[in-house]
């Protein structure tokens, strides 16, 4: 049981209410840190904004930040966060199999080259942000990406990462 209250679907008015009937629209079900920031609605506000920018990002495809959410949830254990980017990967067509292996394997990701390079780096550098070298970031450079591409990237998995840790902080389930 959860620590803090937050809005539940049947509860949500105005703003929440909308996003939360956006998500289940799209994704089939009301992703578990958005519920979980429904206990400060400003910040819900800003989550939701940060949501909206990785959405239309000119070069992070949804494809792409669905794996590095789905990774990072996956080496750091979050289950809410691996069951949600699990179906939002279902919904693209790959089977349970393509996820386990996904786990152990981000190489077998329906990726581009240069996305399977980001999606393999995104993980590495939150779990060990020390072994990130010049030659990483020059490799990521040379495949197309561009310092924002790369910063936004370890942004999008770091929000999945410290979500996945106040989840268990306040037992969000």
């Amino acid at each position: 049981m959860s620590f803090l209250k937050t809005i539940k679907l049947e509860g949500a008015e105005g703003e929440i209410k909308d996003s939360y009937s956006l998500f289940l629209e799209q994704a089939g079900m009301i992703p578990k840190p958005m519920e979980m920031f429904s206990v400060s609605p400003e910040l819900f506000k800003k989550r939701l904004d940060m949501t909206m920018y990785y959405r239309n990002h000119p070069k992070l495809d949804f494809s792409l930040l669905t794996c590095i959410r789905y990774a990072v949830a996956s080496e750091f254990d979050s289950l809410p966060c691996v069951q949600f980017n699990g179906n939002l990967l279902r919904r693209q067509g790959l089977e349970e199999s393509d996820l386990e292996k996904l786990r152990s394997d981000p190489t077998s990701a329906p990726l581009e080259e240069a996305e399977k390079a980001m999606l393999i780096f995104v993980p590495k550098a939150l779990k060990s942000p020390e072994s990130v070298t010049q030659e990483d970031i020059e490799g990521l450079h040379g495949m197309g990406w561009t310092d924002r591409d790369i910063f936004d990237a370890v942004n999008h998995g770091a929000i999945t990462f410290v979500s996945s840790v106040m989840m268990r902080i306040f037992r969000i389930e």
